[in-house]
């Protein structure tokens, strides 16, 4: 039986919702966290509603998407090497869809 982190709550000694933090599985991937954030803006408490969605195909992860109060904040798509190791990771304009950032990985391996 494989084990899985459904729930963190981490101890908050300045508010008495502490974060918390979801996390949802299928078929054994990650697919959505939900984090809900305090914090505070001028001095009065806020709570931020966070949520990352990731999407997979043939194991890998192919996207991750993180809004904050359902608005889009980051956007990235990864591509891998035919031997399963990333090859790049592109962080995508969250109105175009078009690459501001890309990262690429390349392998040397010693004999």
């Amino acid at each position: 039986r494989k084990q899985r982190l459904i729930k963190i709550i981490p101890a908050s000694p300045v508010f008495s919702q502490p974060d918390t933090t979801f996390y949802e599985y299928e078929k054994d991937l990650l697919v959505r966290e939900k984090t809900n954030q305090n914090t505070f803006v001028k001095r009065e408490p806020i709570t931020y509603h966070f949520e990352t969605f990731y999407n997979y195909s043939k194991g890998l992860l192919t996207e991750k998407k993180v809004t904050r109060d359902d608005e889009l904040e980051v956007w990235e798509k990864y591509t891998y090497y035919p031997n399963g190791l990333i090859h790049q990771k592109k962080s995508l304009r969250l109105d175009t869809g078009e690459p501001v950032e890309v990262l690429t990985w390349e392998y040397s391996f010693a004999n």
